[in-house]
């Protein structure tokens, strides 16, 4: 792995990371470091977003759809890239069954 794209991960992790502490402004921050970083990503802050309303949240149908499509839209990213990501996803599958 060289420095670039350890610095994208890394990046990417801290936005991750703010969200499931419910700090969006700080995420909203690395998105824009990211976003200047590698112009053009698909890195999406509403996906995680609705993954953890729905990790933590009492799942009504709509927030169950949204997941849904947020852990396909994830999925397609790298599943590998964040283990404790991949842990939570599990955990949401079992959930909405």
């Amino acid at each position: 792995m060289g420095n670039e794209e350890f610095l994208i991960n890394t990046v990417k992790s801290l936005i991750i990371t703010n969200i499931y502490c419910y700090e969006f402004k700080k995420a909203g921050y690395w998105k824009n470091i990211l976003d200047t970083i590698e112009p053009g990503n698909n890195f999406s802050l509403n996906s995680y977003t609705i993954i953890r309303l729905a990790y933590t949240e009492i799942l009504t149908p709509e927030l169950e759809t949204l997941a849904s499509e947020a852990m396909n839209e994830v999925s397609i990213e790298d599943p590998t890239m964040y283990d404790e990501l991949g842990e939570v996803l599990n955990i949401l599958r079992t959930k909405i069954g």
